[in-house]
């Protein structure tokens, strides 16, 4: 009477293929996620900074005094907010001939803009009367 043993387990060999596949799979998603979680990173803090572009006239309408835009940060520009975002975000935002908001808060020319975050550009055309960012 014979009696055969089975071991339970998997070989070298099995490990080494598992390790070497896995080892590929992860090479070649890691940096695809890397890129998409950086672009999602750069969408936010953009909206961000929009969002602050475009509360710049109520500024300018609740301290009643004439602004212009010529770029953000602006140390003439006292408002911690403005200047605290754009700089930790290291952004810049200049506008390509100076912007006027009256201190009613309108614009009555518009102008044109560019965000630099990081190393992109965005450029955008700003609408009166409140010139606003419209994506």
């Amino acid at each position: 009477m014979s009696q055969t043993s089975f071991q339970q387990g998997f070989t070298l060999l099995e490990m080494i293929v598992v390790l070497v596949l896995s080892g590929l799979l992860v090479a070649t998603v890691l940096p695809n996620v890397q890129r998409m979680y950086g672009s999602m990173a750069d969408s936010s803090d953009r909206k961000v900074l929009i969002q602050a572009l475009n509360q710049l006239p109520n500024w300018v309408r609740e301290q009643g005094l004439p602004y212009t835009l010529k770029q953000l940060p602006d140390e003439h520009l006292q408002h911690s907010d403005y200047n605290q975002l754009f700089t930790n975000k290291q952004a810049r935002l200049t506008a390509t001939k100076p912007i006027f908001i009256s201190g009613a808060g309108l614009c009555p020319f518009g102008g044109e803009v560019q965000l630099e975050l990081g190393d992109r550009i965005y450029t955008a055309e700003l609408k009166p009367p409140r010139c606003l960012w419209i994506e």
